[in-house]
């Protein structure tokens, strides 16, 4: 599996990012989640070196670790362009694809 395969979810980041960042804590992380994953998945299955299983077992452990890393304060701040919390999104994205790499094998 491609090292690079974590730009699906800072793809889906960017774009979600205009959507979450206004109202309460637990709306922002509810719409970041349902944003995040949603971005996510339609990024990662234009990747063909995942199959679409993997694709859902990546989104779910980024956008999860992405979520509990950043909370609602790191998510609001997301829609910068360039942010701190872009750069843990993009570590805890290329974990995800090292551990679902050391499951396939």
């Amino acid at each position: 599996m491609k090292k690079w395969i974590w730009i699906p979810v800072v793809l889906g980041l960017a774009v979600a990012a205009r959507m979450i960042s206004q109202g309460t804590d637990a709306s922002v992380i509810a719409k970041a989640r349902k944003e995040l994953t949603s971005g996510c998945l339609r990024q990662g299955l234009s990747v063909k070196a995942m199959t679409g299983s993997q694709v859902e077992q990546f989104c779910a452990c980024s956008v999860d670790r992405t979520i509990k890393l950043l909370g609602a304060k790191g998510l609001r701040k997301l829609e910068s362009e360039a942010t701190p919390q872009k750069e843990q999104v993009k570590k805890v994205a290329i974990e995800c694809v090292k551990e679902l790499a050391e499951t396939k094998s």
